[in-house]
């Protein structure tokens, strides 16, 4: 007969089952990726108090305490077996039967995106994105307007699609370097040829992350600058580099320049090739460069 406790040990997500009697909590059962998530044996979970397993700064009540008193979302910060710091999304269910009272528990380990967000908080970041042990992004995420249009995204394909060719080997000994050290490593790449138009220089930093028990489970990356690497001769496709460079959304420009962001957009999209000469100085003073860098001809 299938038993909760059976189920729990088959669910490939990290779960456990937590016994509540009184202040005390205990883990009454918990699944293999849990175990690989903390870095203990089930053997040992089954005597770890799970409210010790919080890092301080994290109140103990999370594990007691419910807005509706049977489900609860938040993040935690826990700590492995080797006092590691691990970033955790939970989703909490409380449930009573008869006189007993437990705890089912659903962890997804964030340890990589609370990394991508704290660079994104405190600096300005091009694109993040998050690739797992083959090399494949499982997560890519823009924050300016993109140089080519959406449908050149990179997520479910290899990051060696990102880099240009001659840059894979520099890439791969940055991977296999920082796997081993646990280090984050930053350096400079060429990107592919985006969509047949241009090559651009990119900097970009890179840091493993591994589970409670060691095992190496992804990296996390961000971008932070663009660079041309080629003469780019369509106007267009100059103006897009310059906004992304200075990460500057067209909405944004339009409202430091004051010109329509329909104006803007056909700029960007190649629609108007020679702008009004007032057009060209507002945009090319915003953007800290002279008419000329953009548009070789405007209208006068």
């Amino acid at each position: 007969m299938l038993t909760v406790e059976s189920l729990v040990r088959i669910l490939k997500k990290p779960m456990g089952i937590i016994k509540i009697e009184g202040e005390t909590l205990s883990f009454m059962e918990v699944n293999e990726p849990f175990c690989a998530l903390s870095g203990y044996t089930r053997e040992e979970l089954l005597h770890v108090d799970p409210s010790e397993m919080l890092a301080k700064g994290d109140p103990k009540p999370t594990f007691h305490f419910f807005e509706d008193d049977s489900f609860l979302r938040t993040e935690i910060t826990a700590l492995s077996k080797d006092q590691t710091e691990v970033f955790l999304e939970v989703e909490l269910y409380r449930i009573h039967e008869g006189p007993n009272e437990f705890i089912i528990a659903f962890a997804d380990h964030i340890s990589s995106k609370k990394w991508i967000d704290h660079y994104v908080a405190n600096k300005p970041i091009l694109c993040s994105g998050i690739v797992n042990p083959s090399y494949i992004l499982t997560r890519y995420e823009m924050y300016f307007d993109p140089i080519v249009d959406h449908k050149s995204r990179f997520e479910h394909k290899s990051i060696f699609e990102l880099i240009a060719k001659v840059d894979h080997p520099v890439m791969k000994q940055l991977l296999e370097e920082i796997k081993l050290t646990k280090q984050t490593k930053e350096v400079i790449l060429r990107t592919t040829k985006l969509k047949g138009l241009l090559e651009l220089k990119m900097k970009i930093m890179v840091h493993p992350f591994f589970d409670g028990a060691g095992t190496f489970l992804e990296y996390a990356f961000v971008i932070s600058q663009l660079e041309q690497y080629e003469m780019i001769e369509n106007a267009a496709v100059r103006l897009k580099v310059l906004m992304a460079q200075r990460s500057m959304s067209a909405q944004s420009l339009s409202e430091a320049t004051g010109i329509t962001i329909q104006t803007i957009s056909k700029l960007r999209n190649g629609k108007v090739m020679k702008p009004q000469l007032l057009t060209a100085q507002l945009i090319a003073g915003e953007l800290g460069v002279v008419v000329s860098d953009i548009w070789a001809e405007t209208r006068r």
